[in-house]
């Protein structure tokens, strides 16, 4: 089970592996895939690859924190939506993360998980 956590942690929710730091449906959908055997296939998601290194994967390729957000505002409305979100309540109202810190970002992928 713990592995398996740990798997599931690192693929699909950035490496975070505390339980109290996720909610409750989160928690949840890795227990329902957990009792149904869904673990084995799963594989991180084009998002943490990204993050991880690009497509390709490995360290050669790794992109900014910067364009990770700006790739995430191109491919999906919802990651935009919570991007401009984020940025009206912490970053008064500047959604142009090319002029945002790391701590920044990494709190707006805190605020995702």
């Amino acid at each position: 089970g713990k592995q398996a956590w740990w798997g599931y942690c690192d693929a699909q929710l950035g490496g975070h592996r505390d339980p109290n730091k996720h909610e409750a449906p989160v928690l949840q959908n890795f227990l329902r895939m957990y009792k149904s055997g869904g673990m084995a296939q799963m594989a991180p998601s084009p998002w943490m690859q990204m993050a991880m290194g690009g497509m390709g994967g490995g360290m050669g390729g790794q992109i900014s924190t910067a364009d990770f957000v700006k790739t995430g505002q191109r491919k999906s409305e919802d990651f935009k939506t919570a991007w401009q979100a984020y940025c009206a309540i912490y970053g008064n109202g500047r959604n142009d993360p090319s002029k945002k810190d790391e701590d920044f970002i990494a709190g707006f992928m805190d605020y995702l998980g």
